[in-house]
């Protein structure tokens, strides 16, 4: 909601203007900023749903990664439309090396929940800093409504398909936690996290890359369905024997990374696995759509 589309729209767009940029920087903080103060307000409603007054505390300082991702939207956008994937890269990396360090560091001092808070904060606010360091846009240009307008019929639509999309993948988690208890909704945000974790690594390597890629060909009929079908092929070689490895070997992949309290989520981690047989090429498929 932070973003409604309009990065991905400006990196499909053929020559943005510094307008274009301010404006939806602009955007993207004023939609954070109201975004924080309506989920810091709803935060009680939660707290009484889950039984867990904790998150009337947590909220306002979690909530903050709303406005500091806003920083980071126009910065990580001009980056990639100029292929600059490994400076990308390096950020990221540095990001979380100082988040894990943070959350070790607060781990150690006994401050529970609050090392995960830290992480998350920490990591979200050194890539917003880098990102503007390293960054070649100083936010120049002038706000103007109508480059938004002009945007917004195509951003929309994306944000719309975005919000759909992750609603179904964690309406799930909302019943787990209320009906079930809550070492069963641990059980399978873990499996699920475990899972995730090669998945969005690699789609997210791709997709990053794939979309400005294939953005600049567009109009290339036939060099755009040769490199499509490129993408697929590779994606699939690569996914697919690691989510099958993955299925195979759950048990000895738990035991190595984790204590046995967590074993139980072993089932659920080979189910999800399946899943991750099809979600890459459905990300490609959704990339090749917006271009």
């Amino acid at each position: 909601v932070v973003d409604s589309g309009f990065s991905q729209t400006l990196i499909r767009k053929s020559a943005p203007t510094d307008d274009d940029y301010k404006s939806v920087f602009v955007f993207n903080i004023v939609v954070s900023v109201a975004l924080y103060i309506l989920l810091v307000a709803l935060s009680p409603i939660l707290a009484s749903f889950y039984k867990l007054p904790i998150i009337t505390r947590i909220a306002p300082v979690l909530m903050l990664l709303l406005p500091l991702g806003a920083l980071s939207v126009i910065q990580n956008t001009i980056f990639a439309r100029q292929f600059r994937f490994a400076e990308l890269s390096r950020i990221n990396f540095l990001s979380s090396a100082v988040a894990g360090v943070v959350a070790i560091a607060m781990a150690l001092m006994k401050c529970g929940v609050w090392s995960l808070v830290g992480q998350r904060i920490a990591q979200m606010a050194t890539k917003a800093l880098l990102l503007w360091v390293r960054g070649s846009w100083k936010a120049q240009g002038v706000f103007r409504y109508s480059a938004l307008k002009a945007m917004s019929g195509f951003s929309f639509r994306l944000m719309g398909t975005d919000i759909i999309s992750y609603l179904y993948n964690n309406i799930a988690q909302l019943f787990i936690g209320k009906i079930y208890s809550a070492n069963t909704l641990g059980y399978f945000n873990q499996a699920q996290k475990l899972k995730d974790t090669p998945v969005n690594a690699t789609m997210q390597s791709i997709q990053s890359v794939t979309f400005p890629a294939l953005s600049k060909i567009q109009s290339d009929a036939q060099k755009f369905d040769d490199s499509y079908r490129r993408v697929v092929m590779v994606t699939a070689f690569v996914m697919l024997p690691v989510m099958a490895g993955l299925i195979a070997t759950a048990q000895d992949f738990y035991t190595l990374l984790l204590k046995p309290e967590w074993h139980p989520a072993i089932p659920y981690f080979r189910i999800l696995c399946i899943a991750g047989f099809f979600y890459p090429i459905a990300v490609v498929a959704y990339n090749i759509l917006k271009v």
